[in-house]
């Protein structure tokens, strides 16, 4: 199965699609990866289902937004599994759909990582804290601005620079320039600003930073991420930055997320272009716009170590 029917667009598709006709425990198959020994679908009420070969013994569960089964069949032309377990997720929001699909790139991912299974002690921990009633674009955009503390040239200096959770239009800002961080769970980076952050592009000396993640069992949270910024600081800047970071409830905060991934996803992109593609109407006054960063041109990687106002180590 190519890598195209794995795809966020053909899950929604499926999931579009007439399901009543779908039975308690059947499943309508969207798309199979032979080499992961995992698939994917749409079960009862329309539900997202995830299936993968089962190596271990599983302790079920069910929750109003997953269940877990066990030592389940499951056969189609280019996949056969005497024993695999299976994941439901009912939904009930757009959003919510690509938060499942989130979820299940992960364990895919991990199960191609481990020649086709995944380790079943893992696998509660991570849903358990991936279903996690904590609002996940906070828990995600805290992630992506503690990443881009981390691959600062000057730790010390971005970590001064972080706004604290109830100010600033921008998520740093000096004198010399603004930096706004974008962190999305899809593979496209289309991101979301307000009309006050917008309309100051113009006049503001901005960089937007863009970075892509998963959900993945192995992944790192947000209290690792904060873990490693004070260990990187002297003991005046751990202080100040303990201090913006009480402003969230970060034990609340157990997701885990691919830093390795967000970390060579990252892009910069010109505040300028931005503000000059013509999304703000004329007499607007407030509002919220979701931008397309595929149609906008990036900064060129070497130029990203000297990006104001501090620079970025990228991996590329």
């Amino acid at each position: 199965m190519s890598e195209v029917a794995w795809s966020l667009e053909a899950l929604k598709k499926s999931l579009s699609g007439n399901t009543n006709d779908i039975e308690r425990d059947e499943m309508s198959v969207t798309a199979v990866d032979p080499s992961a020994h995992v698939a994917l679908g749409v079960g009862f009420g329309g539900s997202v289902v995830f299936v993968a070969a089962q190596s271990g013994e599983i302790s079920e569960f069910s929750s109003e937004r997953v269940s877990l089964s066990g030592d389940k069949v499951f056969s189609t032309d280019n996949l056969s599994l005497e024993r695999a377990f299976r994941l439901e997720f009912p939904w009930s929001e757009e959003i919510e759909i690509d938060c499942i699909y989130a979820l299940v790139a992960g364990l895919r991912q991990l199960a191609i990582q481990n020649s086709g299974y995944i380790p079943i002690d893992r696998l509660k921990n991570y849903l358990l804290g991936s279903v996690s009633s904590f609002d996940i674009n906070v828990e995600l955009g805290l992630f992506g601005e503690l990443s881009v503390i981390l691959a600062a040239t000057n730790t010390a200096l971005a970590s001064s620079l972080w706004h604290s959770k109830a100010f600033g239009t921008y998520d740093f800002s000096s004198s010399k320039g603004h930096i706004e961080v974008k962190t999305t769970l899809t593979a496209r980076r289309r991101h979301w600003f307000s009309y006050g952050q917008l309309s100051k592009m113009v006049n503001d000396r901005l960089t937007v930073v863009s970075l892509s993640t998963t959900l993945v069992p192995d992944g790192s949270t947000c209290s690792d991420l904060a873990e490693q910024v004070m260990d990187s600081l002297d003991e005046s800047h751990q202080k100040a930055f303990a201090e913006k970071l009480s402003e969230y409830p970060i034990n609340k905060m157990g997701r885990t997320f691919d830093l390795g991934g967000a970390r060579s996803s990252l892009k910069g992109f010109g505040g300028k272009q931005l503000s000059a593609s013509g999304v703000l109407p004329p007499k607007a006054v407030d509002g919220k716009f979701l931008l397309d960063f595929d149609l906008f041109q990036s900064i060129p990687g070497k130029k990203m170590g000297e990006l104001l106002p501090f620079g970025l180590h990228i991996s590329k």
